[in-house]
């Protein structure tokens, strides 16, 4: 599995596995397991997704301790100092975890930065690896460098063919914060597959498009973490290392940048309003 280096040194999994969504025990349980003996490592959650007590559960039974590198994210409503510690100590206690790999601020809402000021407190107590943020644009960043004395590792965007984000990925890199891809496969591959362009690469390789837009994005420089519950598609999301993408195809796909998004927009100031209390 390839690995990518974040500014503090530590060496993240490219691919990963997340979890939206996926609610049921029995489901988990299949998918834990497998996903360990496929060599993943990285998975995504959030308070949010209402599935932390079943993942820990999970991996409380299949003895996974230590297999996985399990990363989660703090919601809106949750910002300010002493709630957002709060629901790190309700999270870890859910996961059944004594340190995470990540913690995520997940939308740039009122408050964050009172909010990241716990996450450094979380990370210089040794509780997770590093910290990082969700949705988080230039403007949010900017105010975030105002306060903070740890730079965020990690940037988790909406990124996909339809919106390559390649603005962003320059800024991020110009700050050395790497960009993770949430939604890589835009929700739907048959959304991405509607131009034809990855239709056609994808005869051309004998590959799925779904493997397609996952070797793009791995060439790409971009950590992501597509979500699936079904255990041939996870295993099939791992085939991608047997080959590589021409500079051809690349340029092709780069044509496919729309600036479509699948989910809410970050500077939606009235959707951020609105999760702050929800």
């Amino acid at each position: 599995m390839n690995k990518i280096k974040l500014n503090n040194g530590l060496s993240l999994p490219q691919l990963g596995f997340g979890t939206y969504k996926i609610t049921d025990e029995e489901i988990l349980d299949k998918l834990l397991p497998k996903a360990v003996d496929l060599g993943y490592e990285l998975l995504d959650t959030a308070s949010y997704y209402n599935n932390e007590r079943a993942i820990g559960d999970c991996i409380c039974r299949h003895t996974l301790f230590g297999k996985l590198k399990v990363c989660t994210k703090i919601w809106p409503k949750d910002y300010g100092r002493d709630q957002t510690l709060y629901s790190i100590e309700k999270s870890m206690k859910n996961l059944r975890l004594d340190k995470l790999e990540g913690l995520f601020l997940h939308w740039p809402s009122e408050d964050f930065e009172e909010s990241w000021k716990a996450l450094e407190e979380v990370y210089e107590e040794g509780l997770c690896n590093f910290i990082a943020v969700s949705n988080f644009h230039k403007q949010h960043l900017e105010k975030l460098f105002v306060h903070a004395n740890i730079k965020p590792a990690i940037d988790q965007l909406e990124t996909h063919p339809l919106l390559q984000q390649k603005d962003m990925k320059e800024y991020l890199s110009q700050h050395n914060i790497q960009l993770e891809a949430w939604s890589p496969l835009a929700r739907s591959v048959e959304r991405l597959t509607d131009t034809a362009v990855i239709e056609e690469i994808a005869s051309k390789y004998h590959k799925s498009p779904q493997r397609i837009v996952i070797r793009w994005h791995i060439e790409e420089g971009n950590i992501l973490i597509p979500k699936t519950s079904k255990l041939e598609r996870l295993e099939e999301n791992k085939e991608v290392f047997d080959f590589s993408l021409s500079r051809e195809d690349h340029n092709k796909i780069a044509k496919l940048d729309s600036g479509i998004r699948v989910s809410q927009d970050p500077e939606d100031e009235n959707w951020l309003k609105e999760i702050r209390e929800k």
